[in-house]
């Protein structure tokens, strides 16, 4: 988001405003139409829905409607979640991306200012850590979620800065034994304990590595090939991202007949490969449906910011 900021947007009041109604126009017009999908279903099969999901159900109030038609008040902001209903269980996550594409511009304006904002969310970790307190509390809150956004906005100006900037060439040895590590870190997390303390902050610290290696692919070295598989998953990655517990939801009951698997068993294996393909169709089609024909609107306001921007920078 810093990266898009700076580089098309801009951080002027014209360029804020643009780059929001573009983050309104990614988010909205998908969530709401896989909320009136899962509204049909869950009213459906109710029972079913709320033992394969807890949070699946109908709103029974009117503020549980606002909040899951606006997504504000479906997260957890300073220990403070008002919306116990989630109509689309991931949507949680949405009101914390939502409030910080509100807050990075403010937050992520200059590197002094990122600076001080990954230190201040570096601290609220430390502590958590060192009062020992819950998992909820070091991952889901907008505080605990600080941490990760601040270090993308910083790494963003410490690969990009003009002077002090960071400067290496990709390597495809490092880089792979990067991806090698984050692997296995993985895989032994249990042996390492508690599998969200220590291997969590390790692969947050591999992750912002490896994505570091990756800003330094020559694109033009890259098969064609590939980058459009690459754009064609960055494409299908929100609608799959919310319409997955949908789909799930339809297999049991179409499939398994409202037999839900028991988490980590051999039929939830099964529930994931029958899953899958249908969850990826469903994607492909809300892109080509929905997203496609809303690029054009988004790619306007996109170049006219642009135009604006290079304007006040001459």
């Amino acid at each position: 988001m810093t990266f898009i900021l700076k580089e098309t947007y801009g951080f002027t009041i014209k360029g804020v405003k643009s780059y929001l109604q573009n983050r309104f126009l990614r988010i909205y017009p998908v969530y709401w139409l896989i909320m009136a999908a899962s509204i049909i279903v869950i009213a459906a099969f109710p029972v079913t829905s709320k033992t394969f999901k807890d949070t699946m159900e109908i709103p029974s109030n009117a503020l549980d409607w606002i909040y899951n038609l606006i997504i504000f008040g479906l997260g957890n902001t300073f220990f403070l979640e008002l919306g116990r209903v989630r109509i689309i269980p991931p949507a949680w996550t949405l009101h914390i991306e939502f409030l910080f594409y509100i807050l990075i511009p403010i937050l992520a304006k200059t590197y002094k200012r990122t600076l001080l904002w990954f230190s201040l969310s570096l601290l609220y970790t430390v502590l958590v850590l060192a009062f020992d307190m819950p998992w909820g509390t070091r991952y889901r809150p907008l505080q605990a979620a600080s941490l990760p956004f601040s270090i993308g906005a910083l790494l963003f100006y410490v690969l990009n800065r003009s002077e002090n900037g960071l400067k290496f060439d990709f390597n495809a040895k490092i880089f792979f034994g990067l991806l090698l590590g984050y692997i296995c870190n993985l895989i032994f997390a249990e042996s390492l304990g508690d599998p969200r303390l220590v291997s969590f902050y390790i692969n947050l610290l591999f992750l912002t590595v490896i994505v570091a290696f990756l800003s330094r692919v020559p694109v033009e070295k890259v098969p064609k090939a590939i980058l459009k598989i690459d754009q064609f998953l960055g494409d299908l990655s929100y609608p799959v991202y919310l319409i997955h517990w949908l789909v799930g939801l339809l297999v049991i009951i179409l499939i398994f007949q409202g037999m839900i698997p028991p988490r980590y068993s051999h039929q939830g294996g099964i529930l994931f490969f029958l899953s899958f393909p249908f969850i990826n169709i469903f994607a492909a089609l809300i892109h080509r449906m929905m997203e496609k024909p809303l690029g054009g609107l988004r790619d306007r306001i996109r170049g006219k910011s642009i135009d604006k921007f290079m304007e006040k920078a001459s």
